[in-house]
């Protein structure tokens, strides 16, 4: 578990360990218009009452989202498109489509997640499940155990923006453009001396990598595992099992490793959780 505040004079936080469960209900809208005259009332009372409208807008415009025949703009149809169109012109658009959508969730990912470069001072807490400890049998079909490794580890961590250098002229703003993410080991001089265990997960945590190197906006494509939404973000990074396999299948493993980071974030504090499955 992870977390930290940004700014130079963020608070260190008390750190925990959460299992957050989310119900989110299932949209079901559709159209209200408000209307005097009698056909309206006989046409508006043939439609199906909305429980999720507003007395207060009666005017806004819904959508139901369980009709069959609605599409969303997501490049699975052609309802945007003019039918005289080439399967050639239409993935062009699709593609134009979702690169913008790239571009969008890479700026939102430095300005919002990453604060634009800002440092993040924290605390880490490791833990390991039981599967992983010398002289430990949980014995058939149990539960695993979590057990916390060492101290908690104070950490700075910020990102970076970089322009890479290429031969190739850019079909894109940001064809070229990468984020890097930093993090090393800080110590105060209250801390005392570290134990060859503390120094061991010092060195091991700070060595592992849950992004890729040099992130990317075409890394933001949602089956990639690497988005944000709203407050919250995911990233991931992983190791093929196999060497040359194909380029294309790269994001659906199998995987020798797979490493993976969920984040959320309230104002100047940001409270992550690092997942390796190794």
């Amino acid at each position: 578990v992870r977390h930290g505040s940004v700014g130079a004079h963020a608070h260190q936080n008390a750190h925990a360990m959460l299992s957050v469960t989310t119900t989110v209900a299932k949209p079901s809208l559709l159209v209200l218009m408000g209307s005097s005259d009698d056909g309206a009332e006989e046409e508006s009372s043939s439609k199906e009452i909305n429980p999720y409208a507003d007395p207060n807008y009666p005017d806004l415009e819904f959508v139901n989202y369980d009709d069959p025949e609605y599409q969303v703009d997501q490049g699975v149809g052609d309802e945007f498109f003019d039918p005289d169109s080439t399967e050639e012109r239409i993935e062009a658009m699709r593609e134009e489509r979702r690169m913008r959508n790239d571009e969008f969730q890479f700026e939102t990912y430095y300005k919002e997640i990453l604060k634009e470069g800002q440092e993040y001072k924290g605390e880490w807490t490791v833990y390991t499940t039981s599967t992983f400890h010398d002289n430990t049998d949980d014995g058939l079909g149990s539960i695993p155990k979590i057990k916390q490794v060492a101290k908690p580890l104070k950490v700075i961590s910020k990102g970076e923006r970089i322009e890479i250098e290429s031969s190739k002229a850019s079909t894109h703003r940001l064809e070229h453009q990468r984020l890097l993410h930093h993090e090393k080991i800080f110590t105060d001089s209250e801390d005392g001396e570290k134990s060859p265990e503390q120094l061991k997960q010092e060195e091991i945590s700070m060595s592992m990598k849950f992004c890729p190197t040099e992130m990317s906006s075409g890394d933001f494509r949602g089956h990639q595992g690497i988005m944000c939404v709203g407050n919250g973000y995911t990233i991931c990074t992983g190791i093929k099992l196999m060497e040359g396999s194909d380029n294309d299948l790269a994001h659906e493993g199998p995987f020798a490793e797979y490493r993976s980071e969920l984040g959320i974030q309230f104002e100047e504090l940001r409270f992550r959780v690092k997942l390796d499955y190794a």
